[in-house]
């Protein structure tokens, strides 16, 4: 609300409007967790995030570093990211706003998520997997990803308090086994180190240089994001998947089929498929047609879209491209929603379902900060 200032004396007052949270904040990257050289299989759990500011987002950085082998190794399609078989970050309560999701899963909800304007994690500089061979560092491979927190980076829309170093989010990783990080592992010695750094915005003063006040706390306070996944057994023929993850706001979801052996298959995936609300079909679409949109809306090229994997958003309403939107577009659900994906699959296996939805503290959700 604009707020009146006095002026000098003899002065009429003026009113001003404050300055908008992220005018008066300043963003903040700082380190905090370093897990050291650890063996696959190894649990990272209980990881205090510091306290610092409105928490945005947290940085991971993984490092698989391999020596002295001499297999003929061969990396898994879901690599480098499946070094970590679990992800989760959780509130101050324990409750989850992150996973829990493997590191493909997470993978693609940086991907598909807008949460930057470069989000594949294979093309950024911080990227590597060494090439099949018999090398003594054949497998050694990293890769750099962010856990998104904050949903518009426009804004600062979804930060969450985080100034109280006795109370906490805590970060859980689960390093893969060695034989699930890759086709074929190496034979020597396989070491994977974890670091993360916070990802925020500072506390603004009160006023400005200028003694214009500021906004001191993100817009929606108390809004919060989270991603959910749901895994369903597919059989060959029509299936009709009632998705469990409805009552909030849905920006994103993202489906993945695998095959019976574990694979990502595009092949068996449905021809066309239905997404139903209430028994409505939203989109009755060929995956052909998905993929195209996909490719209009993100930018990927054919060699950039996995296998399996199909999106649907609700995120590009500000400029045709997924991310910094302006909630316009977000799918409304409640508790007796009824959200389905039908249908026919040539081939049976599974189907993961990653849900990215907003839990809304209140107030007008659309409006920015």
């Amino acid at each position: 609300m604009p707020e009146t200032l006095a002026r000098a004396e003899g002065e009429p007052a003026r009113t001003v409007r404050p300055n908008r949270f992220v005018n008066g904040s300043a963003e903040h990257v700082e380190p905090f967790y370093d897990s050291g050289e650890v063996s696959p299989g190894a649990e990272l759990s209980n990881i205090e995030v510091a306290a610092n500011g409105y928490l945005s987002g947290i940085l991971v950085q993984v490092d698989v570093t391999s020596t002295g082998n001499s297999a003929d190794v061969v990396a898994d399609e879901d690599g480098p990211f499946n070094a970590l078989s679990s992800v989760r970050l959780a509130d101050i309560n324990g409750g989850n706003i992150f996973g829990p999701v493997n590191g493909y899963d997470w993978y693609n909800a940086v991907k598909y998520g807008g949460f930057a304007a470069y989000n594949d994690a294979r093309n950024h500089p911080s990227y590597a997997q060494t090439a099949e061979s018999t090398a003594g560092t054949a497998g050694t491979q990293s890769f750099l990803m962010r856990i998104p927190v904050q949903i518009n980076p426009r804004d600062a829309f979804g930060s969450l308090p985080n100034m109280n170093a006795a109370s906490t989010f805590k970060l859980y990783f689960s390093v893969a086994q060695l034989s699930a990080m890759f086709a074929t592992p190496p034979n020597g010695t396989v070491t994977v180190r974890v670091r993360a750094s916070i990802e925020t915005w500072l506390v603004p003063q009160a006023v400005d240089g200028s003694g214009v006040p500021n906004a001191t706390t993100p817009p929606g306070l108390g809004t919060y994001q989270r991603f959910v996944k749901n895994t369903f057994p597919i059989t060959a023929g029509s299936n009709t998947l009632r998705l469990p993850n409805v009552s909030n706001m849905i920006r994103s979801i993202m489906f993945t089929f695998r095959d019976g052996s574990g694979d990502r298959d595009s092949t068996n995936f449905p021809d066309s498929v239905e997404l139903r609300i209430d028994g409505y079909a939203r989109d009755q679409i060929r995956k052909a047609e998905i993929r195209h949109r996909t490719h209009e809306r993100y930018g990927y090229q054919v060699a950039d879209l996995d296998a399996g994997t199909y999106v649907w958003d609700w995120t590009h309403e500000l400029d045709g491209k997924p991310g910094f939107e302006t909630r316009e577009l977000w799918l409304p659900t409640n508790s007796a929603t009824r959200l389905e994906l039908v249908g026919n699959f040539d081939g049976g296996g599974s189907l993961d379902v990653v849900t990215n939805d907003v839990v809304v503290a209140g107030g007008d959700y659309r409006q920015a900060g």
